[in-house]
């Protein structure tokens, strides 16, 4: 072998030597770049890697080929992660053959001064460059390829093993319970004049109809009368809420809790009667009297009911996120005090003692809530009439007023016709069942639906006019009520059966009489023409009556304003009603109804009971489905009368009360039942505002369908208490309260 030839085989060698170990120290690339010009030798694999042009040999670089994650490891569990393994600082998403967290580049490397623009070229292609890779080197890093997987798995699973476990958790958190409210109603006491409302009727700009009354607005000459109410309940306990730790899905959104939170209140209603309009703005509300001398500012009629009130609220309760269920428990005790200045000598007080049971069930999400509840009250009262103006009596006052019933009670037994005569003792005993909607806000916005049944015995003893009265009420309610800060708005439909039981011990004589009443009336505090208007509306389409109709003046603002409705059927009434609907078969008492319904839906829509986005051919259907499935209700309810008449009184008075409810339904069934009724049904229907005199007038039904006589009345704001035997027979007796306090 000749020199020459010896000495390029050596430089061969070299280059290839030199070649390789290039490549090594830059990080493990498969194509040989060889200076020389030379093709290298060929691999021991069968596929060659493709011929490239000679390229300086790359710098390394202290990056990674793929962005690295964040070091949290990959967990479903939705708490604070665990802190990740130290042996794997920086975890990869996916398996790389050629970029292992392991394999960190030599700092040695970076100092070289290899980086020129060619030398940047191979970064840019190094993805592309590893598919055409030579097969054996290839396989002599596919071992730890493939061992990676197996690393990472064994680390997950690691991690998987070392998540918290879901625990049910308990914390003990405050509650607190608190509600107040407020407000003014003003009424003016003027007697509404027909005659002066004559020469008035410029002042009415909508809706005029001279065959209407036109009520009058700016005569105060009859004074006005100012009630003033305030409550506040408030309460701190606490509330264990329980949910799970670590949890997932939906178990992360799951509660549950038991709260316990007693409470304490006092409510105070102002009534006074205040002869201008600057006074009634701006007298401040009365308190109850604390001594006998403190009755010298008050007039006739003024009265005060101051009540204290105590209980516990036991809740409990399960739920998802921001739905929750359960029930909650009520226990409440109210203290209550009235008095009433009734001449210039004369006060009356009643004492009553009321204990309140109520049992709820509801389910709330966000602003609403749906609930039912069952409630139970007992009511124990005294009331005694008081000569204050007598030394003696004046003492009884303050004695009473300081809780010593039992002193004042012996003094009036000890001295008959004395200053102080004990007057009534009541007791009362109610239960029912509500169910009720709450959408908004507590205390500063919202409006509630309330339906239901309440059943009420009220026994009274009076001594003044020597009887014992029993009642007996079967109630049904329905209610709307809405609230916007100081502001409150209402509209109650009731209906009441009654049997009263009237025992004379002067005479030794027991009567028995019953009696029902439809009631309605809506009320707005911040009122105008307009809202008046509409309440008067929706009394007519409860009645059919459009003589119920008036002219209002065109005012932009009314403030306070009472729109009442009551007709009463004695019990000659009742059982004429009762006799004739359950002699008739259940089709002949639709017929009846349906005949009324068809006369009225061929002729112009005067009650305004269809919809305005109501087509005429619907609204039909409507008005005679509703008519004829509360008449078919209304014969089973007459039949259930008629079997608990004079055998079950309780049984009667709530079987009156399901009738009475069906007679709200419709106007149809309303004036069906006054023309079986006949002659004599007296309603009594009044509209009281801040502005306008107080409009009272009460309509007699006569023998004719239809057609009612009218009678204008004095409005009475003030009367003697308590239960006089007229009052009683002919249901005009005080009604008891149509829902509990709380």
């Amino acid at each position: 072998m000749s020199s020459s030839k010896l000495a390029l085989a050596v430089l061969t060698v070299l280059g290839m030597s030199l070649s390789l170990q290039q490549e090594a120290q830059a990080g493990g690339s498969h194509k040989h770049h060889i200076k020389c010009g030379h093709k290298p030798p060929k691999p021991p694999k069968p596929t060659p890697p493709k011929p490239q042009p000679p390229k300086p040999t790359p710098p390394t670089k202290p990056t990674t080929p793929t962005p690295t994650p964040s070091p949290t490891p990959v967990t479903p569990v939705q708490t604070p992660t665990p802190t990740p393994p130290v042996t794997q600082p920086t975890p990869q998403p996916s398996p790389q053959p050629t970029a292992q967290p392991s394999v960190t580049p030599a700092p040695s490397a970076s100092p070289k001064p290899q980086a020129s623009p060619v030398a940047e070229k191979p970064v840019e292609q190094k993805p592309e460059e590893q598919k055409p890779a030579a097969q054996a080197p290839a396989k002599e890093e596919q071992k730890p390829a493939e061992e990676k997987p197996q690393e990472e798995k064994a680390q997950v699973q690691e991690r998987r093993d070392d998540k918290p476990k879901r625990k049910l958790k308990a914390k003990l958190l405050p509650a607190f319970f608190l509600n107040f409210d407020w407000g003014t109603q003003v009424v003016n006491k003027t007697t509404y004049s027909p005659r002066l409302a004559s020469a008035l009727t410029a002042a009415v700009k909508q809706d005029y109809d001279a065959s209407r009354d036109t009520l009058i607005s700016g005569d105060y000459s009859g004074g006005f009368q100012v009630t003033k109410y305030q409550s506040l309940a408030a309460g701190v306990g606490a509330n264990v809420m329980f949910y799970f730790e670590n949890a997932t899905g939906l178990a992360r959104s799951a509660w549950g809790s038991i709260g316990l939170i007693p409470f304490n209140g006092r409510d105070m209603v102002s009534t006074r009667n205040l002869k201008t309009q600057q006074q009634a703005m701006t007298y401040p509300a009365l308190s109850l009297p604390s001594k006998a001398s403190d009755f010298t500012g008050w007039a006739q009629g003024d009265n005060v009911t101051y009540a204290s009130n105590g209980g516990i609220i036991f809740s409990s309760s399960i739920g998802f996120a921001s739905i929750g269920a359960g029930p909650t428990y009520v226990a409440q005790g109210t203290f209550q005090t009235y008095v009433e200045k009734i001449d210039t000598k004369n006060v009356y007080v009643r004492i009553d003692d009321v204990k309140i049971d109520t049992l709820q069930a509801q389910m709330s999400m966000s602003l609403a809530t749906v609930s039912s509840s069952k409630f139970k009250s007992v009511s124990d009262g005294v009331s005694y009439m008081i000569n204050v103006q007598d030394e003696n009596g004046a003492k009884a006052y303050n004695d009473l007023i300081n809780g010593n019933v039992a002193g004042v009670q012996k003094y009036a037994q000890a001295n008959p016709g004395g200053p102080v005569v004990k007057w009534e003792k009541i007791n009362q005993r109610q239960s029912g069942k509500l169910n009720n909607f709450f959408f908004g806000i507590p205390i500063l916005a919202y409006k509630t639906w309330t339906a239901g049944r309440i059943y009420d015995i009220s026994s009274s003893q009076d001594f003044y006019g020597q009887t014992n009265s029993d009642i007996q009420y079967g109630i049904y309610l329905k209610e709307k009520r809405s609230k916007l800060w100081d502001t409150h708005t209402s509209m109650t439909e009731a209906f009441y059966g009654a049997v009263v039981k009237i025992d004379d011990r002067e005479v030794r004589n027991t009567e028995k009489t019953m009696f029902g009443q439809y009631t309605w009336s809506a009320d707005d505090e911040a009122s105008n023409h307009k809202d008046i208007r509409a309440a008067i509306k929706e009394l007519v389409k409860k009645t059919g009556m459009t003589g119920l109709l008036v002219n209002l003046p065109t005012l932009a603002s009314l403030q306070y304003a009472k729109v009442n409705f009551t007709a009463t059927l004695d019990e000659s009434q009742t059982m004429k009603v009762m006799n004739k609907i359950n002699s008739m078969s259940e089709y002949q008492f639709k017929s009846l109804v349906n005949k009324k319904a068809e006369e009225y839906t061929r002729n112009s829509d005067v009650w305004e009971l269809c919809r305005k986005d109501e087509a005429m051919s619907s609204c039909d259907m409507r008005i005679k489905w509703t008519a004829n499935d509360s008449a078919e209700k209304m014969h089973t309810a007459v039949g259930d009368m008629a079997m608990h008449v004079n055998r079950n009184d309780k049984a009667f008075a709530n079987s009156y009360a399901s009738f009475g409810k069906e007679m709200l339904r419709s106007p149809f069934l309303f004036q069906t039942i006054l023309e079986i009724a006949g002659a004599g049904v007296e309603m009594n229907y009044s509209i009281n505002n801040t502005y306008m005199s107080s409009y009272n007038v009460k309509y007699t039904t006569t023998s004719m369908a239809g057609r009612y006589n009218k009678e204008y009345t004095k409005p009475v704001f003030s009367e003697v208490p308590g239960v006089t035997k007229d009052a009683v027979k002919n249901g005009f007796a005080t009604l008891p309260p149509l829902k509990p306090a709380l």
